[in-house]
């Protein structure tokens, strides 16, 4: 059976080609650096625990899904644990996309809205699969000029949005496995609310 990321397409039925694909994600998955993990975590329960600072998600294509389910697992599974959590998806409104998108460019779709809504200390959380979608950079950009901090998941090689974030968690996947990708960072997500909801009784 192939088991080199990039060997799915040498799979001959579907069972041999889900196994491989597992297989795939479990390694790439296991090569996100520790302390990068670890350092997420204690930014996202700082930010958790304060009533005054609120978390931002952005994203593109899939890493959209990722983002607005993100957004669920903080307002409402964590919400016992952490009452303070405000989790914002900037992705989420699609009259404020479109409009941005045609007045200003849809690389300024999410810059406009964190110019207006975010503050010194508050979180932004992006997700791009290449690391190198504009709109997800121009925003990050901004972020770091504001003292907002980056938490940048990517694939791939990473891309730029692996050197411009504060906290970069990239997982490195192969080209062009654009599922896999996407995948790994729900499967991340996931972990993370998990484990900040471990023990308790919903």
């Amino acid at each position: 059976m192939p088991t080199l990321l990039t060997d799915l397409t040498q799979c001959k039925t579907f069972g041999e080609f889900t196994k491989a694909y597992a297989n795939a994600l479990a390694q790439s998955y296991n090569l996100i650096l520790m302390p990068a993990l670890e350092a997420a975590i204690q930014a996202l329960e700082k930010c958790f625990q304060s009533e005054k600072t609120r978390l931002f998600l952005i994203g593109n294509g899939g890493s959209v899904s990722v983002a607005s389910h993100f957004q669920y697992e903080v307002n409402h599974r964590l919400k016992v644990a952490y009452p303070h959590a405000r989790a914002f998806n900037l992705c989420g409104n699609p009259e404020t996309v479109s409009y941005i998108s045609h007045a200003s460019g849809f690389e300024n779709v999410f810059l406009e809205q964190l110019e207006r809504q975010a503050h010194k200390g508050d979180l932004l959380f992006a997700f791009s699969v290449t690391g190198n979608d504009q709109n997800i950079l121009k925003a990050c950009q901004w972020a770091k000029a504001n003292k907002v901090l980056i938490l940048g998941v990517s694939g791939y090689d990473g891309g730029k949005l692996k050197e411009l974030a504060d906290i970069p968690l990239h997982i490195p996947t192969p080209k062009p496995h654009y599922d896999i990708t996407i995948d790994l960072f729900q499967v991340l997500t996931h972990s993370i609310s998990c484990y900040l909801d471990r023990g308790l009784q919903r």
